[in-house]
C-alpha cells in the first residue's frame, strides 16, 4: 500500500508539474501575441501620426505657395 501511494503520488505530481508547463507555455505564447499586436499597433499609429503629419506639411506648403 505504501508504496502503490507513493506510486500514484509521484505519477499525480509528475502530471501536475506537466500542467504548470502547459499553463507556463500557453501564458508565454499569449504574452508573445500580445507583445506583437501591441508593437503592431504601435507601428500602424505612429504611421498614422507621420501621415497626419506629412499631409499637413503638405496643406502648409500649399497655403504658402498658393
Amino acid at each position: 500500500m505504501r508504496i502503490h501511494r507513493k506510486l500514484f503520488g509521484t505519477i499525480w505530481t509528475r502530471e501536475r508539474d506537466a500542467v504548470t508547463m502547459l499553463d507556463a507555455a500557453t501564458t508565454t505564447v499569449f504574452a508573445i501575441i500580445a507583445n506583437i499586436i501591441v508593437v503592431l499597433a504601435a507601428a500602424s499609429a505612429d504611421t498614422a501620426i507621420a501621415l497626419n503629419i506629412e499631409a499637413i506639411m503638405t496643406y502648409t506648403v500649399n497655403l504658402m505657395v498658393g
